[in-house]
């Protein structure tokens, strides 16, 4: 059973008692329990926008968007060169596949790159891996 305190002294007042001891206020009056103070809530901070712009770029740079990258640009690298394999060698769509090549290959690898240096969540040989990729991919596409 909760102890009781008197609503006017805030003494204690034993079991079955009619009166506060202190005060002498009848317990009809004290029959509530006394009110425990409220907790406080923890508030979290609002983010800022700098915050939001972190979390995008660890979005982005995170381990399963890197690795799907890195096939991605092997399957770009793939497909470019069999259809420049059997297209003429100053054909428009020779052209158009360069570009494309070149672009999405510009873009993985610095992708690539970008994600080995900010990611450090990810294992160090995984890093190192995206770093060497990404620069191959921007030096053989520049």
């Amino acid at each position: 059973m909760a102890v009781k305190k008197c609503i006017k002294c805030d003494a204690r007042i034993p079991a079955g008692a009619g009166f506060c001891p202190a005060c002498g206020a009848p317990v009809e009056e004290n029959q509530k329990t006394p009110k425990s103070k409220p907790t406080p809530v923890e508030s979290k901070p609002i983010r800022s926008g700098q915050n939001g712009l972190q979390d995008i770029i660890k979005l982005i740079t995170s381990q399963k968007i890197m690795v799907l990258c890195f096939v991605l640009a092997i399957l770009i690298a793939w497909i470019t060169r069999i259809i420049n394999q059997y297209q003429p060698s100053y054909s428009d769509s020779f052209t158009a596949v360069n570009i494309i090549n070149f672009t999405f290959m510009a873009g993985i690898g610095g992708l690539l790159l970008l994600g080995g240096l900010i990611n450090n969540k990810i294992n160090i040989y995984l890093r190192g891996a995206l770093i060497i990729t990404g620069g191959i991919f921007l030096v053989l596409n520049l």
